[in-house]
């Protein structure tokens, strides 16, 4: 069998046929996954800009940050032997408590425990106090200039008549070896 010729209206109907099934096709593997493509990568791109200007934020406090950061080391590194900084650390607790008149009973150091690339240096002590002289003392020696940690605190009321409390804590503190 032959095959006929097609006429002018068919070749046109085929013609506008092909064109349709290559729009589609086109529209369909082509033009919308480039666009769906480029969608996705300007949502990347809009997430690069939003990271890259929170970058540039914490970049333009880098210098005040290393500043703070130094001073903060430098109140932690550790400048003298062992037994020189227990002794120094004992008469900074012990001179806290003469600054509020809080009566330290007790003070016993503990060794020093080397952890990684610091010395933990503790300290155990037993004192007696109202509690608002207590609780001053313990703030004192956890904010700046001593940084100061707490880790043990046992509360005993030494009698029913007085406001006096009997206070065992265990202080540590963190240095860094020079």
């Amino acid at each position: 069998m032959i095959p006929r010729r097609l006429s002018k209206r068919e070749t046109r109907i085929f013609i506008v046929c092909l064109f349709v099934i290559f729009v589609f096709v086109s529209y369909r593997f082509i033009f919308k996954p480039l666009k769906e493509d480029l969608a996705a990568l300007e949502e990347k791109i809009e997430a690069k800009e939003t990271q890259l200007k929170k970058i540039l934020k914490i970049n333009k406090r880098k210098d005040s940050v290393s500043k703070a950061y130094e001073q903060q080391i430098f109140s932690l590194r550790q400048k003298l032997s062992d037994e020189q900084e227990m002794a120094s650390i004992l008469s900074e607790i012990q001179s806290v408590a003469n600054e509020i008149k809080l009566g330290v009973a007790d003070m016993k150091p503990k060794k020093v425990k080397r952890v990684d690339f610091y010395n933990n240096f503790s300290v155990s002590l037993t004192m007696d106090g109202e509690l608002v002289s207590i609780v001053h003392f313990l703030y004192i020696l956890q904010n700046s200039p001593h940084f100061f940690s707490i880790d043990e605190v046992y509360f005993e009321k030494s009698s029913i008549r007085t406001a006096q409390i009997k206070c065992r804590l265990t202080l540590s503190k963190i240095l860094i070896p020079s």
